[in-house]
């Protein structure tokens, strides 16, 4: 959840995040985000220019244990999180 100093709202290119209703939004359009993507998407923006292991991930986020296995499945979101963020509007 959004803390005090956590903007509700937060920007960066041409997308927009909205962590209280957990949408992603390119030119304004929604964009579909599964749940463990965009809880990446929001310790990513929470910590600008900060470095954010999979340790912290596992820990912070609980997303994952740190088997091999679960962090492929980190490896995989962060592909979705990329792919979808590079498709165009249309």
């Amino acid at each position: 959840m959004p803390t005090k100093e956590t903007p509700t709202s937060i920007p960066f290119g041409p997308f927009e995040v909205d962590l209280r209703t957990q949408e992603l939004r390119k030119g304004g359009i929604r964009l579909h985000l599964p749940g463990q993507s965009f809880q990446i998407l929001r310790m990513l923006l929470t910590r600008p220019g900060e470095l954010v292991t999979r340790e912290e991930f596992d820990v912070q986020a609980r997303l994952l244990a740190r088997s091999r296995e679960q962090i492929n499945a980190l490896e995989t979101r962060v592909a979705e999180l990329e792919a979808r963020a590079s498709k165009p509007n249309a």
